[in-house]
């Protein structure tokens, strides 16, 4: 079964003159590019924090100072990554909020809390 999908994948790159090299993923967004300060909103709350390009302990995650967030009342994010598309925030527990790229300098998305957050550029 698995030499029969290769062998139809294989097929459909040469048919559409692609090759599978020309098949990459894209790349991940620069963090030093987003580095700095932001401001996240939601539910009509707002809270300022700054993302640092230095590694955090976890060694996964980007640093960055929560600012007055937890205060604000939103999750507490505990470290940041970029990804291809957009910006995760590792959070309390093991949970990742997800942010999709909508254009520079903002980011939106839905927490596992069912809350939509926005992330702007601060400056």
């Amino acid at each position: 079964m698995r030499k029969t999908l290769a062998l139809l994948a294989a097929a459909a790159l040469a048919a559409t003159g692609t090759s599978a090299a020309a098949m990459t993923s894209p790349a991940l967004i620069d963090p030093s590019s987003l580095a700095g300060p932001w401001a996240l909103s939601s539910g009509g709350k707002t809270c300022h924090l700054a993302l640092s390009v230095s590694r955090a302990a976890d060694g996964r995650t980007h640093e960055l100072d929560p600012g007055d967030c937890v205060e604000a009342g939103f999750p507490r994010l505990r470290g940041w990554s970029s990804e291809p598309d957009g910006i995760g925030f590792a959070l309390d527990g093991g949970q990742v909020l997800f942010l999709s790229k909508e254009e520079a300098g903002r980011f939106s998305g839905k927490g596992r809390d069912g809350r939509s957050y926005v992330l702007t550029r601060n400056g």
